[in-house]
């Protein structure tokens, strides 16, 4: 009872317990997790890789390629890598749940898309149990999880496949898992929900205009904002411009160092071009994760329209913060690389069909 929190879900209360009960040292606990936490940022990205390898046929660098073959492999693996180092290394020291709950979900999505729309039963359901603990981290994954069974079982009915809908159905018995952070809090308020409803109260004016997006520091004292909008804009365009801050905005790290601007609060100041260019990129990118079912690679189409759907409604239902919207970015880097690898891949095969 005692890793009971409101907002905070009961995987992450226990993740942090754990250092302390190897440890009582404080330096020993601090490295401890530290330990922890790269371990889950070494999991992830090696997730994210071999789902990228899986839907983009990537063939790894070996030793019948010549120079290069393995020279261009190693150039797209070194840049894969860096890419998300770049993206998720910020969170490595710090004490969140967002790589964490990450590594759960992309474990769980690279087990399941083993076998394509038909995986075996174990890899259905020891990857939507994976995946569903990573709500045990971070509550808003629910929604993932829901948009990922709901295009699988989609795909079923286009290809008219039993065996498909019969693994979508073993994924989402295998998410069950997420049903302990339910019945967490239904224990303790008698209400069946992933979160407290009385402590969502705290963050309900901030959902609203003018607040745009929440931001944390550290320096020279630990503080936070809410960047505001300086003039009422339309339900839409508060839509467009929290998307965008959400998806496209870039810190190194969430929470930690001075604050990103030298004033606060800070006063979104944006211009009609501006609010048409939000809306035109939220617009854009939908459309282009819809287009993904035209590479004819379902898990591509099943991921990347969950990463827009969840992006699109956390932006919708909630405050903005730049780390609720890691998954979504993570997905669209697997998109990037795996349609930049593909259509090399086509083209070279029809120059190499050409005649000399």
């Amino acid at each position: 009872m005692g890793c009971y929190n409101g907002l905070r879900p009961v995987g992450i209360l226990l993740y942090y317990a754990f250092p302390s009960l190897v440890a009582s040292d404080p330096v020993t606990v601090t490295y401890v997790t530290l330990l922890l936490n790269l371990i889950c940022l070494l999991v992830l990205i090696f997730s994210a890789w071999t789902l990228f390898s899986r839907i983009s046929a990537f063939e790894a660098p070996s030793a019948s390629m010549n120079v290069r073959g393995k020279a261009r492999s190693w150039a797209v693996v070194t840049a894969f890598w860096l890419v998300m180092l770049v993206q998720t290394i910020g969170y490595l020291p710090l004490r969140l749940a967002d790589i964490q709950s990450l590594c759960l979900l992309m474990a769980g999505i690279a087990i399941a898309s083993t076998g394509g729309l038909t995986p075996r039963a174990g890899a259905a359901l020891i990857g939507g149990a994976l995946a569903g603990c990573s709500v045990l981290f971070r509550q808003n994954y629910v929604i993932v999880l829901a948009l990922m069974v709901f295009v699988w079982f989609a795909y079923s009915i286009r290809l008219r496949s039993k065996a498909a809908a019969i693994s979508a159905t073993l994924f989402a018995l295998g998410a069950g898992t997420c049903l302990l952070q339910l019945f967490w809090v239904y224990l303790h308020t008698g209400i069946p929900w992933f979160y407290e409803p009385q402590a969502m109260l705290v963050y309900a004016e901030s959902t609203k205009q003018p607040y745009v997006e929440l931001i944390a520091y550290s320096l020279p004292a630990e503080g936070a904002y809410a960047a505001s909008l300086a003039r009422p804009v339309s339900d839409f365009e508060f839509l467009a411009v929290k998307f965008f801050h959400g998806l496209f905005k870039f810190y190194w790290t969430p929470s930690l160092g001075a604050a990103p601007v030298d004033h606060t609060p800070h006063i979104l100041d944006y211009s009609s071009t501006d609010l048409f260019f939000f809306q035109a990129i939220f617009i854009v990118v939908g459309l282009a994760s819809l287009a993904s079912v035209f590479f004819a690679r379902p898990w591509l189409s099943i991921v990347v329209i969950a990463a827009f759907g969840s992006a699109a409604i956390t932006a919708f239902m909630s405050e903005v913060e730049y780390r609720y919207f890691l998954f979504s970015r993570v997905v669209y880097i697997i998109f990037a690389f795996s349609a930049a690898w593909m259509t090399w891949c086509k083209y070279r095969g029809r120059t190499r069909s050409l005649p000399h």
